[in-house]
């Protein structure tokens, strides 16, 4: 992309974006679920908005396991391990009982996928020391395995003695010269054991130094996290303040998402160095996703350039980073997630319950339901950015609803839900308040 303003990080990508546009732009390419409405959110909608973050990545502390004598102990750096990243992983053999390390001892590693699927696969490595070090890039988000088989040696080979020098050695005293002639030999045999490895999706979170003096905090993620070529993918964005982890209200992004010459989507040119004037993804919340189908398998690149607006919380200027994902073809490992993330999308939904689907008409699924007094309707957000369903005496074309006393679900994010119970006949208005195009309908009967 031509960015009107510098990149200034790198890193890669992998898990759930959502970007808006402001309305006085052009919508982008792409099926875009974005903010299609500017204003000021109120003060509640923004600090309950603010509280939300991003599916952590589960930290892998080090790992220890003794084996009938033999200690192996295992840590990867760094310990928040992203698909796609290349990681260290540090492997250690001692002597249980006095913790000194083993000399001299054979290695066969192999990693398994979360389907299971052997994906690296040594013959024969050997340590001199008791220690087996080597980076790897887990390409599968989700639990991986790494199965380490250990292997004494001495004293015999093949038929044949091995050298006292090449002999598996209890290695205390710290010196391979003399280690022949004063540490006691331990032929333990083998041993072997598999350590889990927890992969989130490529990406992260970046924090980036802006051009104001302000930190800004730029979260990109993908659901489902495993990306399919050919399938619906949704990017998620969050613009956080550093310093405080809350979500800033109503920035700007562009962005551009490509694999080599090829552009799947490109933003307009910003036309200002102030801010974007010819369309931009626009966040109220601090949060922005946009859902694309990558046609082909391979590393995309994401560049984006976000900048606060007059109106934001925070005014930090311009953030920028680029980001990869990695896109797969369709195993058995993860099939059941491109099923899974189709099905949070559905239209259909059980007996009172209502799906929120997003800032695209019907926006609500169903958008009218019929119910009898006393039943409780359960409003669940399909959507991958936030979204209230609020009362209104505002009929359904009003385009500028107020909210009454009715009901209110206040903030759901994805995957959240708010059970109301409707006690009394009548017809009952609701909206998103913080997308008031968004518009439903429930009757009550008596």
């Amino acid at each position: 992309m031509s960015q009107p303003f510098p990149m200034n990080s790198t890193g890669i990508l992998g898990s759930k974006l959502l970007l808006a546009v402001v309305a006085s732009g052009a919508l982008l390419t792409g099926t875009l679920f974005g903010i299609t409405q500017t204003g000021v959110i109120s003060p509640e909608i923004q600090q309950a908005a603010a509280q939300g973050t991003p599916a952590a990545t589960p930290v892998n502390e080090p790992q220890k396991v003794d084996l009938d004598g033999v200690t192996v102990s295992f840590e990867l750096t760094p310990k928040e391990v992203h698909a796609v990243d290349l990681v260290n992983m540090n492997i250690k053999i001692t002597d249980t009982a006095s913790g000194a390390p083993l000399s001299h001892v054979d290695w066969a590693i192999i990693v398994k996928d979360p389907s299971g699927r052997e994906v690296y696969k040594t013959s024969t490595s050997h340590s001199h020391m008791g220690i087996e070090s080597f980076s790897y890039a887990f390409m599968h988000p989700g639990k991986n395995t790494v199965q380490v088989q250990v292997a004494s040696l001495g004293p015999k080979m093949m038929g044949m003695d091995v050298p006292k020098e090449a002999q598996t050695r209890v290695f205390k005293s710290g010196d391979p010269m003399k280690s022949p002639e004063v540490d006691q030999t331990f032929f333990f045999g083998t041993r072997s054991h598999d350590f889990v490895v927890n992969v989130g999706s490529p990406g992260g979170v970046k924090t980036i130094s802006t051009d104001m003096g302000k930190k800004v905090e730029l979260s990109l993620s993908t659901n489902p996290e495993t990306v399919i070529a050919g399938q619906p993918t949704t990017l998620i964005l969050d613009v956080k303040d550093a310093t405080t982890g809350k979500h800033i209200m109503h920035p700007d992004a562009l962005m551009t998402v490509r694999q080599g010459s090829f552009i799947l989507t490109k933003s307009a040119p910003a036309g200002s160095p102030m801010m974007p004037m010819n369309g931009a993804y626009h966040g109220h919340t601090g949060q922005m996703a946009l859902t694309v189908v990558f046609p082909t398998t391979g590393f995309y690149i994401i560049d984006i350039d976000t900048n606060s607006l007059p109106v934001s919380d925070v005014q930090y200027g311009h953030a920028g980073a680029r980001f990869k994902v990695l896109v797969t073809e369709e195993d058995a490992g993860s099939a059941g997630s491109s099923k899974a993330a189709s099905a949070t999308t559905a239209t259909t939904t059980a007996p009172n319950q209502v799906a929120i689907l997003g800032q695209a008409a019907p926006y609500f699924g169903p958008q009218s339901l019929t119910v009898k007094a006393g039943t409780t309707v359960t409003f669940t957000n399909s959507d991958f950015v936030v979204h209230t369903a609020t009362g209104t005496d505002a009929a359904p074309g009003n385009v500028a609803p107020a909210p009454n006393d009715t009901f209110d679900t206040g903030i759901l994010g994805h995957g959240e839900s708010k059970q109301i119970k409707f006690d009394k006949a009548g017809t009952y208005n609701y909206f998103c308040m913080i997308h008031p195009q968004m518009r439903g309908t429930v009757t009550v009967t008596g």
